[in-house]
């Protein structure tokens, strides 16, 4: 009973409480949340204690199979193919729930590229007058190696992964029957409802402009008011998936 802990989405100030067999269960501050089925569920619309997590958790996993990353006698394009694969399995579970921030991209990209530097082993080099390159010629050249690797064994990035998972998680939610409750959720009060809204009150509310806030708002901006229906083609909404992540990233 010590362990348990509960959240909410309404601001921590507001009074509540809950208790179980008379004992008060502790409150945990929204920003904080509380973990269930292993993802650190915060409460105030963002994900980064959440994905500074996973970062930790994938270099965990990275030192632990050290041995096979770094070892040269591996071809290197086994040996990033399986670091892509470490990095599936523990960065990005339920990543389709996520709504990355620019800062929250960054985390990623610096975890990625540091990893794929690492398995490179780059080492300075000497010149002509058995002098080491400087430090910025040096991370000029293993930055050029690393990017020329992604393109020649057309690795992906870590980012695009994420944001390919949101909007095939989407398509999913889309498609279930309209019993689910997920489905209901994603649904209830959408762009539809947004829409009919400003038709009837106008697009100033309050003095402020009526605008999505929702985790599908992407959605709209990239595969359009029409995207639920165009989802439910499962085929043709995961081939359209590469190009819905590059427009995504244009429109931030």
């Amino acid at each position: 009973m010590d362990d348990l802990t509960w959240c909410a989405t309404v601001p921590d100030g507001r009074l509540a409480s809950i208790s179980v067999g008379g004992t008060k269960i502790m409150r945990a501050r929204r920003a904080d949340g509380f973990v269930a089925l292993g993802v650190q569920l915060q409460f105030h619309g963002k994900q980064t204690l959440e994905i500074e997590n996973r970062a930790q958790r994938l270099w965990k996993a990275f030192w632990a199979h050290k041995a096979t990353l770094r070892n040269k006698d591996v071809s290197l394009f086994k040996r990033l193919q399986f670091l892509d694969a470490i990095a599936k399995a523990s960065l990005f579970w339920c990543s389709g729930s996520w709504n990355l921030t620019r800062v929250q991209m960054q985390i990623i990209r610096t975890a990625q590229q540091s990893m794929r530097r690492k398995v490179l082993q780059f080492k300075p080099r000497t010149n002509e007058n058995n002098c080491f390159e400087t430090k910025e010629e040096f991370c000029t050249r293993r930055d050029y190696a690393v990017k020329w690797f992604e393109n020649k064994y057309n690795l992906a990035g870590w980012v695009k992964h994420s944001i390919s998972n949101r909007f095939g998680r989407a398509g999913h939610v889309a498609r279930l029957p309209d019993t689910r409750l997920t489905k209901q959720v994603m649904q209830w009060r959408n762009y539809s409802w947004i829409l009919q809204q400003v038709a009837i009150h106008g697009s100033q509310l309050h003095g402020r402009r009526l605008h999505i806030w929702r985790w599908e708002r992407v959605l709209y901006s990239c595969a359009g008011l029409e995207w639920e229906a165009a989802s439910q083609d499962r085929r043709g909404w995961i081939t359209k998936l590469n190009d819905l992540v590059e427009l995504s990233l244009q429109i931030r």
